[in-house]
């Protein structure tokens, strides 16, 4: 979790393509508050993902020396519930997402910080997501150790494709193209696996902090701390569409740090880092 003062370039002539008419940056608002994030311990969000059971539901954890617990808060920013992992640990979790899993809607966690380039092996964690949200709630989650085939990766942005369960890590880089990595959802029946490159992203000055996908599967939202960058794929189209795409940018917050996005049914939610951060909402 180190921050630097990176300015993402303009969109013209630097490698991110102006919105163009008919393009999934067309027709978004400007981010507005909706809340503000209320318990004092909830001070390093760097995982935010958008349950489906519960509508209006946050799921959000905090950054590296926490608690491997996932706290339910609704938009205002009460928390409404908490989820421990039991059989884990929050080394350094970076991002949360949604996906399918075994008997139906899975939470995603990654614990893929590393600073230092020095792990042996970042983990994946998974979880049933919760029937019910309200009081304090335990859960055994099923962990999935990971290697990368070029040696160990700081890695802030995770995401898993709605329709296939395969997992995807974004390296953070400073300056130039981030590797991607694929995890496929058959490796957790092993619990362990080599990620697989599959792709660049040029993503400007700025590193990737954080991605999500957009309820229906076809927009790809990746975040900066300075810029939230959309790319999209056509309806049944493999994953690789998203990153042959080029990405455009769309309305973010001024956040001091910002690494937390999450898709709704109608938008996109960011919280930065800080105390009683406050929670930005786009809709389009």
């Amino acid at each position: 979790m180190v921050f630097l003062a990176l300015i993402l370039p303009s969109c013209a002539g630097e490698g991110i393509a102006p919105p163009q008419w008919g393009s999934p940056c067309d027709g978004w608002g400007t981010p507005k508050v909706v809340g503000r994030v209320a318990d004092p311990g909830l001070t390093e969000i760097s995982g935010m993902v958008a349950g489906r059971v519960h509508p209006g539901i946050l799921w959000v954890h905090n950054d590296s020396d926490s608690a491997p617990v996932l706290w339910a808060i609704d938009y205002t920013g009460t928390i409404r519930g908490s989820l421990e992992l039991t059989n884990a640990e929050a080394f350094d979790w970076e991002a949360a997402s949604w996906g399918p899993g075994p008997g139906g809607g899975h939470l995603y966690v990654a614990d893929t910080g590393d600073n230092l380039r020095s792990r042996p092996f970042a983990v994946l964690y998974r979880v049933a997501e919760p029937s019910d949200v309200a009081g304090a709630r335990r859960a055994a989650a099923e962990a999935l150790r990971v290697t990368y085939p070029d040696g160990p990766r700081d890695v802030e942005a995770m995401f898993v494709d709605p329709a296939t369960g395969d997992a995807y890590l974004i390296a953070k880089v400073l300056l130039g193209p981030a590797p991607v990595y694929r995890v496929p959802a058959a490796a957790w029946e092993a619990g362990e696996a080599q990620a697989e490159q599959v792709a660049t992203l040029d993503l400007g000055l700025a590193p990737a902090t954080a991605a999500d996908v957009s309820f229906d599967g076809r927009v790809l939202a990746v975040r900066t701390y300075t810029a939230v960058l959309l790319l999209a794929r056509p309806p049944g189209a493999p994953a690789a569409a998203w990153f042959g795409a080029r990405p455009c940018r769309v309305p973010a917050p001024r956040e001091a740090q910002g690494e937390a996005i999450a898709w709704d049914e109608d938008g996109y939610l960011t919280i930065g880092e800080g105390v009683a951060s406050p929670i930005y909402r786009v809709s389009r």
